[in-house]
């Protein structure tokens, strides 16, 4: 299960995901589309280790973001990707607004 975040920024969407049981999984990839279809492209320049999570900033205020995350074995083949997840940017809250 992949959650999101979009609390941290304007511009920040997080994800944290369930740590995969399969002791030959050495990381993690991060995929992001604006399609939930197509077009999803790798966004971690480096493969995520030791950690399930991933801070996308950067990102278009206001967008929806679809995310998916692939397991990397000791070999350095990606499985399948998860499921896909949307994510809305929004404006950071500031206190007081809304009225």
């Amino acid at each position: 299960m992949i959650e999101t975040d979009a609390s941290q920024g304007d511009d920040v969407i997080t994800l944290v995901w369930d740590r995969s049981a399969s002791p030959d999984v050495v990381g993690y990839d991060v995929y992001r589309s604006q399609s939930p279809n197509s077009g999803f492209a790798k966004v971690n320049k480096d493969l995520i280790m030791g950690t399930t999570y991933f801070r996308d900033e950067g990102l278009a205020q206001l967008t929806k973001y679809y995310y998916q995350v692939a397991t990397v074995d000791s070999s350095r083949v990606p499985s399948l990707p998860s499921a896909v997840v949307e994510r809305s940017t929004a404006p950071a809250e500031r206190e007081g607004f809304p009225v």
